[in-house]
Parts: C-alpha cells; structure tokens; sequence
C-alpha cells in the first residue's frame, strides 16, 4: 500500500516553513527595509505555451490535454496558446480510473516544464508564488505531495561535493546555502533544515512521481552545465559534484518520474534544450499587461514591471518623460540609491560609480569573458560595510539592474576605462567573421541598455540636487551609434536572425534619436520578423521605429504573437507600409476595424492571417471586402466561427475581381461543416480535423470519461471517413456556379468514422454523383480513412463517365485504430490530354511503418506486388472489381497464386496497351505470367516488371531486376537487366534481344532465355 504523505507532520511542518519564508518580500522603497506581504504585490505575469514540432509521445499527449480541455481541434490552434500560473501542470493531472483507497492519487507523468523569458518577467516570482500556494493549499494540492526549488544563483558558493538532496534544500537555497556540510546529500539539499531531510527522502524514493523539483535561473549556474554534466551518474542521496547531480537530474537518468520545472532566460534556452533528455514544455513569460504594470508601478517598485510599460510611463512620476525601460530603471535606481545614501551620508555617485564597476566584472565573469584582457581591470569594487553589502546586494542584484549598471560602466565617460570596456563590449555585441558568427545572447540586453544610456534625457534621470552631474558621453554616443548602424545593415539579410533585427528595433527604441532610427532602418531594409513572440514594448519599439522611416516600407511579421492590444500599437505604423506580411492571433468581432483600419488602401499585401479566432460570417465579409482596394493580394487566412457556404461563396465571387494565390478559412468548431476551407483560382480543398484519443467529459483538472457505451468499439475507427477532399475546375468563372450549400452540407456527414455513418453506400454514392455535377472539373483528390470497395468504384465510375475529369486519385490515410483491411492504399487515373480515350491507372500498396518510416513488420516488410500501372481504354466496372480484389490478395509477400491471379484479372481489362508492375521478388513465375498476356492480349503493346530492392541486396530466387517486352509492327524486344555491385563484376548484368518478322513468341522461349539469363548473371568474368 502507498504511503498517504499528506497526512504526515513533517509535510504539515515543511508547509507552515514555507509560508513564514516566502509569504513575504523585501521593499526597498522603505528605509526601515521592512517586508510587504508577497501576495499584496503579485501581479500575474503574461505567459504564452509556445507550439512547435512534437514527438509522438507528445502527439499524444496533445491529444489527451484537448479532451481534458473539451477541445477537439488543437492542429488548429495558434502558434502560441495563452496559459496562467494554475495550467501549467494541467496536462499532469488524469483521471485515476481505479482506486486502491480513498487516498490515490492520479499519477501524474514524468514532464519538463520550461519557464522562458527576459530578465524582469516574474520568472522566479512565479515559483515563489507557485510554492506559496501549494503551501496553502490553494494550487496543486492533489497533483503534488512535495515541491522544492533549487537556486543555481547561490549554488556557485556551495561546496563541490554536495549532494542534490543538499542543495534542494530550500532554505539553504535562498538563504545560507553556502554554510551547508560539505558531506550532506541531495536529499540533505532539498530540505529546507535538517529535520525535513527524512521527508524528502522518503518522497523521492517512494512517489517521485508526485515530487515537483523546480530549477531557478539554470543560466547563473557559473560555470555552465555542458554535455559531460549531463551524462555523468549521480545519485540523489550519496555526497558527489552538485553539478553532476543536476545535469543527470535533467537528462532524466537521476529521477526520471519527477516533474521538473526549469526557469531560465532566452540566453540559455539552446543550451537547456540540449541538457533535457525528457519530454518537455516550454512556457514563455511574456511580462505584464499595461494594466498589471500601472497597479504594480504604484504598489511597488520592482523591477519586473519595467520592460513592458508603453511609450508613456502612465503613472508613478507624471512629471518625468520615463519613455523607455532604460529611463524607468535609471530613474528607479536613482530613486533607491538616493534614499540609501541619505541615510549613510555617503555621495550618490560615488556609490553609483562603485555598483556599476562591480556590476560590469560580475557579468562579463559570468560570461567567462573575463580573460580577453582589459575589459575590467580598474573595475575592482571598493570595500563597503558589511550592512550595506547585503542591502546592496538584495536592492540592485535583478539581472535587469545588473545590465544597467555594466552598460552605465561603459558610458561613464568618454575615456579611461569606460572607453576601453564600451569598445571590447560593442565587440562583443557584433558579428564575428565571416560566418558572421551572431553575438553572446547574454550580453543582448546590456547593448540595449547602452543605446538607452547613450540618450541624455536618461543620463539627467541620476542626477541629484547633491551630487555631481554624470561627465558628458559625446563619444560614447558616436560609439553606440556607430556600431548600431553597423549591425543593421549586417542582419539586412541574415537568414534565421530574426531575434537581432528584433534587437535593433529595441536599441533604436531606447536611443530614442528619430535621425539614427530613420538611418537603421534604411540599412535594415525589409523588416521581417518571423517566428518572433513580441512583448508590449517590442511593439512600441517596432511602432515608434517605422514611424521614423521613410514612408511605403515593408513589413513582414508572421507567428509573432501579435494580439488585437498588440494591433492597436502598431496601427498608425501599418498604415505607412506599403508592402505588408501580417499575422494577428485571438482578434474578436469588435476588433475587425482596427484590423480594417491598419491595411488601409493601395497595398501589396502578400500575406494576411488572423490565427485562433472565431470571427462570425460578416466580420470575415468586412475583411473580403476590404481585398479589392488593395493593390495586389497573395495570400489570406482566416480562423472563423465556422465554415459555412457564405464566406465560402464570398471568396468564389471575390475571385471574379481580384486575384490571389491562396485563401483559406479555418474553424474549430464541431459542427462546422469542415475544419479547413481553402480555395485560389481553380482549385477548392476542404479537409476535417478529427483526433483518435478517448473523449473526456466535462472541463477541469479532474475531467470524467466517456462511458464505455458511448466509445466507440475496438474494430470501429475514430478517423474521420474522409479527411480531406480537393477539386480543380477549368475556369475560375466555374467557381461563382457552385451550390456551395449543398456541397459542404454533403461533405459534413463524413467529418464521423465510416463504421458509424448509417447507409454509407447511399451517401458515398450521392456525394460522388454531386462532384459529377461540378462544372467544368478537372481535378479531383480524395484521402479517406480506409480505401474500400466504395470508394474505389465510385471513383473509377466517375472517371470513365465524366470525360471533362483529366485526373482522380484515392489515397488512404489510415491512422492507428483503422477499420477493416483496404484494398490498396492509393489508385489514381490519369487521362491522356493528346488521346481522351487513353486512361492511366496506378494501383499502389503502401508498408507498414511507423511515425519515424521504420516498417512495422519486419519479417514481411512489403507487399508481393507494391505497385500496378495500367495504360488502357475506358472499360466496364465488373473488370475493376475483379483486378481490385486480385490486386488485393498482393498486399501480403507471401502469395504463391499471385502471378496467376493477376494475370487472370489483367484479361478482363478493356483495351490494355500497357503494364507495368512492381514486385518484391522477380522470379520466373511473375515473368511467365505476365509475358504470356502478349500472346493472349493482341492490343498490349508494352510489359515492364522491376523489383524494388535495391542492387547490393541479394534475391534468392529473382531471375533478374527488371524485364522489359515491346511490340511494334515489326517484332518483339526483349530487354533484361540485373546490375549487381560485387566484385569482380558477373560476366553478364545485361541483355537485350529483338525477334523479327514474328507475331508472336511462345512463352516457354522467353522462359528459356531467361532461365540462361538466371544462370549466367552468378558467373564471374574469369570463369
């Protein structure tokens, strides 16, 4: 029986330790250096789930988190979904389908959750708060018995030989960390005092399933965990390198069912995908919402509010033109250190002057480019009072202060050593080489801030009424500016530095110099972001930069995050580009003319896409209608409410007066008539989105499952009958003609599985009669769930009898969980444009394999006959269900009556001229079968049969590799082949042999000739 840790005293205790030491936090606003309750000042961060491309295991879970969400149509949600503090570990919680005692818990699974963002964005807040909550029993309380942190900022004073257990410990973590033993255990580091360490222990070997472990600020980690440290074995009790222990800890070889979650900024996130050797997440923190930042801004004076305020700070010092994060944080550090030195009497620049040299040694250590000589060698801090050490160190230690400071370091002056580190720090900001290698990611935010510096309104927010004014920095600006313009026009067109033309726009913004953004952008040329996700102040900065060049620029930001608050910024910008690639995500009805509004009139819009949205039938007609007063248009993506025929009609009529590559709707909504609607000049696709996991009933963390009797039964499919559909008809006029009602009302009935559609026969029947009926069609694809009989007579009905159709293919799509065994796996037909009555008809058998290509059946990895392609006249039906269902017996290699069978079918095919046919093995019995259609077939003219093995491999049996048997007016050519890569080479790979003046050739003459062929490929030159 599992050990009920709830119920334990040490858990209750270990609770009651964690609310005394992190319900409150510091305020440096007060003198007194007193504490405000950390809950008073919470504001919740703006945290985003970023998409990307998952593993199977993750396909999966995807899925599961959908039917927990009530969700049924995840492939087509944003690039980014929103999420809060509460959701992070909601895909962990499940419902626990049996119960021991009243005490079982949902195991959740083994899962890395990751915490990206800048500096300043309430990563380490979150944890506090998330630990908080546990704690009181407000957040998690079911889904973890134990959550402890672990701080890599203080673990570089730590002894090496500590254990994990050790340095889990929560208060040795935050507080006293270094005073630890050096002979504790993990187990000792992650219990905040000594009496817990039996509770961690305890609960890390028995549930370690239900044990959160989350890694504060991987990146102050110093030095940096690499490769080595990932692979090292360590174990979470036993005394070893605290460094080996976390990196076996995050390759999942040290606790792999314990959940982690890892913060980290996007400096180190390369490097912590590359540690992570388990499923992961990753969550980004995007900062705060103008409202959250104007209620802290007035609650407190962290620095976490200060990356996201707009272009007018809105409120906290009215009087001051705080127009960027740089001027916010230099008029909050003047703030403080003005208070701090009132009280020591001390002169204000002098302590600032000391704060930014230790600030510069300290990052450019952490960096490890301490060594290039020079950067800090008169930067050594001056002694201070044990006291104001520790107040310092608490009040000025953020990372966003810390670059503040190394920046004002370099700014301090024209020359001397502010001159010598500014030169070796744009250096390092620069692209290095030829291969134009990109600059430290970590040293990104310090060029930032010395951009912002560079401003002289900045620079007079540290001045005092009793302290001197800062020297004068004209060169130091002439630097800044300088190597700005230079890495502008160096990422012009750097493919894949979309987060440093991003950077420029950030520095421009902080330069604030109208005259040096209009240069930038003009060496910047196109400004294209891509993949990007933009805060609020990268809004201000990319609005505030193209209000500053020259008028008809060019845009493109795609998968940028960019919301409807987002598109309000940068609407007076959008109206100035003339050429414009653009995605918004989460727009409502109410924000379609602002949307309106930033296209204007008169542009070249290339691309336009409104992502997770549910827009109604005239929100979408408002966007159309807007398309014809653009100059050109190329390609438009909607998400709507549902596909209905009205938007649907809109886009056949708009395609009467403006042409575009490509427009496509899509919907989440169940009863849509399809998921995707897509459709450009000649071609419609539609498509349904349908997801093969168990249903869930409800919403929350603890959802119900469907009852058995209303889940589908082991032999039924959950795939969809028919995924997808796309037509192609010869006249874009032909468009405006369709009954777009009755067609997507038809196709909706296939969006269930074929096993549960009632009179499936009927509705195939009349859905392919209502494609007959399309005018003027050329084209039609079909993918469907399982290839029947239905279908592929349907489909080779609809080709003999509509003699407009050039083209029609089958193709199945089956997932795991089909229903039934298909015919085939692909058919298409292909009509001769030069010769109407010619049809070209593949049938096509597919193996087996898995999601990575690899075939599930090893010891029969593919069909006896693989592919079949027949050049023909227009026949009778019965002749293709007889060829069908032969042609289905070839699907297993082992099939000893398959040459016969195929043969037997080929004669009922009318007006065959020619064959071709693929086979596992070309053994004399598929030559024989197939070469005596020439005499019994008077209108093939051609026969060709290949192996699909490649030469090295050896075919015991096979006669030779291919074989190819023409008839013209004067005879027969026989051509054989069978390269072979040995060594030394056979004394014959190759034969071709012509017989004329015959109208026919006995087969056993051409089963003589091979036969000879067979023996003498073996033989090598020399015998």
């Amino acid at each position: 029986m599992d050990t009920v840790i709830d119920s334990d005293p040490a858990v209750v205790a270990y609770r009651e330790w964690v609310c005394r030491e992190y319900g409150t936090l510091p305020d440096y606003r007060c003198l007194l250096r007193g504490c405000v309750p950390l809950g008073s000042v919470y504001t919740e961060p703006v945290m985003v789930q970023r998409s990307r491309e998952l593993s199977r295991w993750e396909e999966e879970e995807e899925e599961e988190e959908a039917c927990l969400r009530g969700d049924l149509t995840s492939r087509a949600s944003p690039a980014y979904h929103p999420t809060r503090l509460e959701q992070l570990f909601c895909r962990l919680q499940r419902p626990a389908h049996t119960h021991t005692h009243a005490h079982t818990h949902a195991e959740p699974r083994p899962l890395a959750l990751i915490l990206q963002g800048p500096a300043g964005h309430g990563k380490s807040v979150a944890v506090k708060k998330l630990l908080l909550d546990w704690a009181r029993g407000r957040l998690y309380e079911r889904l973890f018995d134990l959550v402890l942190v672990l701080r890599c900022g203080h673990l570089g004073r730590a002894p090496a030989d500590r254990s994990l257990v050790d340095a889990l410990s929560p208060e040795r973590c935050f507080s006293n960390l270094d005073l630890a033993p050096a002979d504790r255990s993990l187990v000792d580091a992650l219990s905040p005092e000594r009496c817990f360490v039996p509770l961690v222990s305890r609960a890390l070997q028995e549930r370690p399933a239900r044990v959160l472990i989350a890694i504060d600020g991987l990146e102050d980690l110093q030095p940096p965990l690499d490769g080595a440290d990932a692979d090292a074995d360590a174990g979470p009790q036993r005394p070893a390198e605290l460094r080996e222990a976390l990196g076996a800890l995050l390759g999942g070889r040290l606790l792999p069912q314990c959940p982690l979650l890892v913060t980290t900024r996007p400096a180190g996130a390369d490097r912590l995908s590359r540690l992570l050797k388990r499923p992961q997440r990753t969550v980004e923190m995007m900062g705060f919402s103008e409202a959250a930042v104007e209620q802290c801004f007035r609650n407190t004076m962290v620095c976490a509010v200060l990356w996201h305020l707009p272009d007018r700070c809105p409120t906290g010092a009215p009087d001051l033109d705080l127009h960027s994060a740089t001027a916010v944080i230099a008029y909050a550090v003047s703030t403080l250190l003005r208070r701090h030195c009132q009280g020591s009497g001390r002169l204000m620049s002098t302590a600032l002057r000391r704060l930014s040299r230790r600030a510069l040694s300290h990052i450019l250590r952490q960096r490890t480019v301490s060594d290039q000589g020079g950067v800090c060698e008169a930067e050594r801090p001056l002694e201070v009072e044990e006291e104001d050490e520790e107040w310092l160190s608490e009040a000025f230690g953020h990372p966003s202060v810390q670059e503040f400071l190394s920046a004002l370091c370099c700014v301090w002056s024209d020359g001397g050593a502010s001159r010598r580190s500014r030169q070796q720090l744009l250096q390092l900001l620069s692209l290095q080489g030829d291969e134009q290698t990109t600059p430290d990611p970590s040293l990104l935010d310090v060029g930032r801030f010395l951009c912002g510096l560079a401003d002289p309104r900045v620079r007079g927010l540290l001045l005092t009424d009793t302290s001197p004014p800062l020297p004068p920095a004209t060169e130091a600006r002439l630097d800044v500016e300088e190597w700005l313009l230079r890495l502008a026009g160096d990422v012009r067109d750097s493919y894949g530095a979309d987060h440093l033309r991003l950077h420029v726009l950030r520095c421009l913004h902080e330069l604030h110099d109208d005259g040096v953004a209009s240069r930038a952008l003009e060496a910047l040329g196109r400004v294209q972001l891509f993949g990007v996700a933009m805060t609020t102040a990268d809004c201000w900065a990319l609005c505030y930069c193209l209000l500053c060049a020259p008028a008809n620029g060019s845009l493109a930001l795609w998968r940028c995050h960019v919301t409807a608050d987002a598109l309000r910024i940068l609407r007076p910008a959008l109206t100035r580009c003339h050429e414009l690639e653009l995605q918004v995500e989460g727009l409502s009805d109410t924000d379609i003319p602002d949307l309106l509004m930033a296209l204007g009139r008169g542009k070249n819009l290339k691309e336009l896409g409104v992502a997770g949205s549910r827009l109604c039938d005239e929100s979408v007609q408002q966007v159309l209608a807007c398309l014809p007063q653009q100059e050109s248009v190329a390609f438009i993506s909607l998400s709507v409410r549902s596909v209905s025929p009205r938007p649907a009609a809109m886009l056949a009529r708009l395609l009467q007066t403006t042409e575009f590559e490509l427009a496509e709707l899509t919907s989440s909504d169940e009863e849509t008539c399809c998921s995707h609607f897509s459709m450009d000049a000649f071609t419609v696709t539609l498509s349904h989105h349908c997801h093969a996991s168990q249903p869930m009933l409800g919403e929350g963390p603890d959802p119900e499952p469907v009852p058995a009797a209303l889940v589908p039964s082991a032999g039924h499919s959950t795939e969809c009958a028919l995924p997808g559909l796309s037509f192609s008809v010869g006249e874009t006029a032909a468009l405006s003609l369709i009954d777009w009602d009755t067609l997507l009302h038809a196709y909706r009935p296939f969006r269930a599985p074929q096993a549960t559609i009632l009179c499936f026969e009927e509705r195939v029947g009349a859905f392919v009669s209502l494609l007959r009926s399309l005018p003027h069609l050329r084209r039609l694809d079909l993918e469907v769930s399982h290839l029947s009989l239905t279908w592929a007579g349907e489909l080779l009905s609809l080709v003999h009898t509509c003699t407009s159709l050039s083209h029609a293919s089958v193709q199945e799509l089956r997932l795991k969980g089909g229903c039934g065994e298909s015919l085939c796996s692909s058919i298409s037909v292909e009509r001769d444009i030069h010769y109407p009555s010619l049809l070209t008809s593949e049938f096509t058998h597919r193996e087996e394999c898995d999601s990575s290509g690899v075939c599930v059946d090893l010891q029969y990895p593919g069909p006896a006959c693989s592919t079949l392609i027949l050049t023909h006249s227009p026949g009778a039906d019965h002749s293709w269900t007889q060829l069908l269902h032969a042609f289905h017996t070839l699907s297993s290699r082992v099939c000893e009556e398959g040459p016969s069978v195929l043969r037997s079918a080929l004669h009922g095919v009318c007006g065959l001229k020619g064959l071709f046919v693929r086979v596992s093995r070309l053994t004399l019995d598929w030559a024989s079968a197939l070469l005596s259609l020439s005499n019994t077939c008077p209108s093939l003219v051609d026969i060709s049969i290949s192996d699909d093995v490649p030469p090295e491999a050896h075919q015991e049996g096979a006669v030779c590799s291919s074989l190819t048997l023409r008839r013209d007016k004067d005879g027969f050519t026989l051509s054989v082949r069978h390269p072979c890569r040995v060594d030394p080479e056979p004394e014959l790979s190759s034969l071709s042999l012509s017989v004329s003046g015959a109208s026919a050739v006995s087969c056993e003459d051409w089963m003589a000739i091979l036969q000879e062929f067979g023996r003498l490929k073996h033989l090598p030159e020399s015998s």
